[in-house]
């Protein structure tokens, strides 16, 4: 097991303000074997959030979820300090929608006044759902005690890309005497989006749908306005994406090129079938769409570049219920890094190539991958409609059982690994594809949670319910083997 050195970790009480306790600002605070201290969150420093759906449904209370570096003090008082904008208060922001598709299946209480089950099932509006943060924080200087250096941090509204908030511009750098001595700027695109307004819910089409992408960093000397120090980044069909939130998705909420898809819901014939209406297709894509606005080659100032080749996982996925094509054999949801080759400016390649499994299988034509699931994303669930009516002078209690197919944010976007899969082994080669300057393995702690059933809490589901907090330590390395050749 890797070991670098001991840290003492503390965690301060709520801070109290003029006799007001100040909610979620508590301070973690990092010190060192040889005194130095590094302080994170605080007043000025926390950020919190919590999920909401529209105006009305709360699913949680605000909690402390950001805790960002604001000082950092060795034994002998040098302070360097990090000072932020917060951005409004109750911000909201769409991380998603919500959809259900529902179907009446039993009565339980039928009286002259219960009231009856439906024939078909019925399709739902999608529903936007809102992260709301008590502040958004932008680091806006970094500055010292010691003397009057300090980086400064420019940002603007992104109201030309269609993106709701600030993106960063540029990067100031001075230095003791307060002299520029350094610029860095930032240069985006925002690429047009394809598909029609029909593959997007209808509230999305005035909002933050659009993508915008690093296009080049340029590096000026002082306070000059030439330069030749230019990085600059390249994509995978950027300008062939669909809108934010659009329908085109497959069921781990990637890009799946079914740009006919209107609306959220899978087909599942087996669970609901509703032949009067068209369902979406969220099948993972035979046709790497999943990589589209991937980074794919970086560009250095002296010509050298780097490209990135990325894969999908392992392609048996056989227990999966919401392919509805014939064959057996479908792709695993999402992307990763198959090989990174580094060019300079002569042509020279150097290479190193990734691979999920342990060393020993690494060239195996037959290799399995290291990859467990931690857990499928859930779309099935079921419902009961607790009711009375009168007749005459009698109450008669009744329950409805309704069977639901839902898709919402928390299937796909959820600040845990409860949802993902995870490789235990993860072994890289040097020089090559077959180790020819030797290699690595790595290995990483997966253990699955213990789900527990869909809750249904009057506005929804709250889908990612667990038993256990073993995905918390998921991805921690536990050891690493170093070899020259296999």
């Amino acid at each position: 097991i890797k070991y670098d050195k001991e840290l003492k970790i503390e965690m301060s009480l709520d801070p109290i303000v003029n006799g007001v306790t100040q909610f979620n600002k508590r301070t973690i605070t990092f010190t060192t074997p040889d005194g130095t201290r590094y302080y994170f969150g605080g007043i000025d420093a926390s950020e919190s959030t919590r999920i909401r759906q529209g105006s009305a449904g709360v699913f949680n209370e605000f909690a402390q979820v950001s805790f960002y570096l604001f000082k950092i003090e060795n034994v002998l008082g040098d302070i360097v300090n990090l000072n932020y904008t917060i951005d409004g208060y109750g911000t909201l922001r769409i991380i998603g929608y919500n959809q259900e598709l529902v179907k009446d299946v039993n009565l339980d209480g039928v009286s002259n006044c219960s009231p009856s089950l439906t024939t078909n099932p019925s399709l739902s509006s999608p529903k936007p759902y809102y992260l709301e943060t008590t502040g958004y924080l932008r680091l806006n200087t970094i500055t010292s005690n010691i003397d009057s250096s300090k980086i400064e941090f420019e940002s603007s509204s992104s109201t030309y890309t269609q993106i709701v908030g600030y993106i960063l511009n540029s990067i100031k750098i001075y230095d003791y005497k307060n002299t520029l001595f350094k610029k860095i700027k930032l240069n985006y695109v925002s690429p047009a989006v394809v598909g029609s307004s029909s593959n997007i819910p209808t509230t999305a089409s005035n909002l933050s749908y659009r993508r915008f992408f690093l296009d080049n960093i340029q590096v000026f000397q002082g306070s000059n306005t030439l330069t030749d120090e230019v990085y600059s980044f390249e994509y995978n069909n950027y300008n062939l994406l669909p809108k934010r939130f659009s329908y085109s998705q497959d069921y781990a909420g990637y890009y799946n090129g079914a740009l006919s898809n209107t609306c959220y819901i899978p087909n599942v014939p087996s669970y609901i079938d509703a032949p009067l209406l068209t369902l979406a297709n969220r099948n993972v894509s035979l046709s790497n769409h999943a990589q589209y606005g991937s980074l794919v080659k970086i560009i250095y100032p002296t010509k050298g570049y780097i490209q990135i080749e990325y894969e999908s996982g392992n392609s048996n996925l056989v227990a999966f219920p919401l392919h509805t094509s014939t064959t057996t054999v479908y792709k695993k949801p999402g992307i990763r890094i198959k090989r990174i080759s580094a060019y300079d400016n002569n042509g020279t390649i150097n290479v190193t190539r990734y691979y999920y499994t342990v060393a020993a299988n690494a060239l195996s034509a037959s290799s399995t991958d290291s990859e467990e699931q931690v857990r499928m994303p859930n779309f099935l669930g079921t419902l009961r409609v607790v009711g009375a009516c009168v007749d005459g002078s009698y109450c008669y209690p009744y329950t409805i059982e309704k069977k639901v197919i839902y898709s919402k944010p928390q299937n796909t976007i959820y600040m845990s690994d409860f949802n993902r899969n995870n490789y235990r082994y993860v072994t890289v080669s040097y020089g090559g594809d077959n180790f020819e300057n030797g290699g690595k393995q790595s290995e990483y702690f997966v253990q699955a949670d213990i789900p527990v059933s869909p809750v249904e809490n009057g506005v929804g589901y709250v889908t990612e319910n667990k038993a256990s907090n073993n995905s918390l330590k998921n991805g921690t390395l536990l050891n690493e083997i170093i070899f020259t050749a296999l």
